[in-house]
Formats: C-alpha cells, sequence, structure tokens
C-alpha cells in the first residue's frame, strides 16, 4: 500500500551531488550514511578500472584561515577530494587525503577569502557507511606591526608586514634648541 510508511522506501540524499552540496560551517559536525548514496565519480577513483566510491558533497566559503575537514569518526574507510567549485575532473582536486586517522581521512589547507570549496566526503573503494564530517578553522592572519616601540604598533596583528613606523629621524639641535616628539602621533 503506497499511502502508508513502511520504510521501505529509499529517499537520494541532498548533498549526492556536487550541485547539490550542503553548507558546512567552521565548527559544524554533520553526518550522513552513505550507504545510501551513489558514487559521483569525483570522490575514490581506482587507477585500474572504471571502479569509483560513493560520497556525499559539502561546501563551505574561504575565510582565508587554515581549515581542517575531518571525517576521523567516521565508521569505514574514508576518501576526501576537496576542489574549487564543482569538478569537472578529478585532476582538477586541490586536495586529496586517504588514510591521514588510520582508515579515515582528514585535510587542512590555508583557504583564499572568498572562494568557494566543495568536498566530496565518501568511502574508499567500496566501503560506505555512517560519515561524520567535522570542520574546524582558525582565524585568518592580521597583517601589521607587531612592533610594540614603533607609532603603528598593532596589538591585533599576528603576521609583520614590514610597515612598523618609527617616527622622522630626530632633528639635529643647537645647545640651545630644543624639540618635542609625539610618540602618539610620531611627529
Amino acid at each position: 500500500n503506497a499511502n502508508v510508511n513502511d520504510s521501505s522506501c529509499v529517499y537520494p540524499l541532498v548533498n549526492d551531488d556536487c550541485s547539490g552540496a550542503l553548507s558546512i560551517a567552521c565548527g559544524d559536525t554533520l553526518s550522513a550514511n552513505t550507504d545510501i548514496a551513489t558514487a559521483s565519480g569525483y570522490g575514490w577513483t581506482s587507477a585500474w578500472s572504471s571502479a569509483s566510491g560513493k560520497d556525499v558533497w559539502y561546501t563551505v566559503v574561504g575565510t582565508g584561515g587554515d581549515f581542517t575537514v575531518s571525517l576521523c569518526n567516521s565508521n569505514f574507510d574514508t576518501y576526501l577530494r576537496v576542489y574549487e567549485g564543482c569538478p569537472t575532473s578529478t585532476l582538477s582536486a586541490l586536495y586529496t587525503n586517504d588514510d591521514a586517522c588510520g582508515a579515515r581521512s582528514e585535510i587542512t589547507f590555508t583557504s583564499v577569502a572568498g572562494t568557494v570549496y566543495n568536498i566530496s566526503a565518501g568511502g574508499y573503494g567500496y566501503s560506505s557507511g555512517a560519515l561524520e564530517i567535522a570542520l574546524s578553522c582558525t582565524a585568518p592572519p592580521v597583517p601589521g606591526c607587531m612592533d610594540s616601540t614603533a607609532c603603528n604598533y598593532n596589538p591585533l596583528a599576528t603576521v609583520s608586514n614590514g610597515s612598523c613606523n618609527y617616527g622622522p629621524a630626530q632633528p639635529t639641535l643647537a645647545c640651545y634648541e630644543t624639540a618635542t616628539f609625539n610618540t602618539t602621533t610620531c611627529s
């Protein structure tokens, strides 16, 4: 009877293809059952046959900081690929990993602010199961002057950019002259 839900129907996953990638944010942990996923052909692929592993897709926009994509808490042998946008070839993968944490996969990379990254997360070979994907992020670097003796010291800077300003050279004064130097304005 088609009017009764007997749980026998299997619905395709929304993120079964790159065009339906689910958004994942820094600090998120998401789950999927890849037993019911299909193989997009852009996840794990065999070097000696046309076989490819079942995968699901996630998307995140770069912040300029480091991203770590982890499948370490999944319960099967996993494989990861990261692409810029949706792929046209497995050769266009920016990052690929198999077995960073036992038989599970993990990738850390420095993102480019505003770049859309699509992540293929799935099984190595014909492996599938309960997938757990976690995204952790570090803040992007803040360039600036890190020398506290400089006039333009930036206490929030995490990367020195060579911009430190120590003010103008002190004038040579005759013994009867005086000069003042404002360390706040460097003048």
